[in-house]
This record gives C-alpha cells, structure tokens and sequence, in this order.
C-alpha cells in the first residue's frame, strides 16, 4: 500500500525491457524504448501496485497488464496520432480499444457487473498471445477486483 515514505528508483537501462520491479519499487525505462506513453504504461504498474495488497497485484498479473495497456491507449488516443494509429493496428491495441468501445456502449447498463466478463471472453485471449502473458493469472471479479480499478478513479471526472 502507498504510504507517506514510498519511493519509486527509476533506471535508465541498456539491456533490458522496460518494466516494474515491485519487489524492489524500481522502474526500468529501456534508453531504446524512452517514450512518454512507456514511461506511462509502466509508472501505471507502479501505481496498480502502491495502490492495492501486494497480494492482489501477484495474483492478478493479467489484469495489470490489460489496465496498463488501456490507460497507455487512453493517453494515446488523446495525444500522438500516428503513435495511436500504430497502437490500435496491433493486436493487442484493437483489444485494448474494444474495452472503450464496450463502455460507452453500456455506459447505463451497471457496467461493473459485466466489464471483467467481457475482457475476459474478448481480451485476455488476446494478450496470452504474447509469451510473457501466457501463465499470468486473471482475476474475473467485480467492484474493488475490477481490471479498470485504478483507471476508473484516475479518470472519473475525464472526458474519455
């Protein structure tokens, strides 16, 4: 849980990907893959972390990923147009967009009860395509448990 003394290590690396390291709250940025919308994607993990049970974070590493991706699709789309062009031309992406598109299809339908649903049967097929991705577990729960946690409340007063 975020506290008053959490500090996040960010590292300039050569000979890695990017990514989070929660054990030891460090960002790895990757010099080949500095970009604002990385830097974003990986400062979420830190966030997803910080911000729930360290338990929740490990036991639901899809989830994580799936609301990195989105909150990197939501910065992009309202920013960078050909880096959002190459983004929705991926797999991944045009995963990624079908959970917006779903939303405002069902912005009155109670949402929470079906959103983790539909990016279970639509999304998560998807980015176990990716070799890292495959044995990560995915938490199909509602509410507090909900993939779109920590970007909800991040953008609950955005116009997305």
């Amino acid at each position: 849980m975020l506290s008053d003394n959490s500090k996040l290590t960010l590292r300039i690396t050569d000979n890695n990907d990017s990514n989070y390291h929660w054990d030891s709250n460090t960002l790895y940025l990757n010099v080949e893959q500095l970009s604002s919308e990385v830097m974003l994607h990986e400062l979420m993990h830190a966030y997803q972390y910080l911000s729930r049970m360290p338990e929740f974070f490990t036991n639901s590493l899809l989830n994580q990923e799936i609301e990195a991706h989105y909150a990197q699709f939501l910065y992009l789309k309202n920013g960078n147009k050909s880096k959002f062009r190459k983004f929705i031309n991926s797999e991944r992406g045009r995963a990624t967009a079908a959970i917006l598109d779903y939303i405002k299809q069902s912005e009155n339908n109670n949402i929470n009860e079906t959103l983790n649903a539909f990016i279970d049967f639509n999304v998560t097929s998807v980015f176990r395509e990716v070799d890292s991705y495959q044995n990560y577990p995915f938490i199909d729960e509602q509410g507090y448990y909900s993939t779109l946690y920590n970007v909800i409340n991040l953008t609950q007063n955005c116009n997305l």
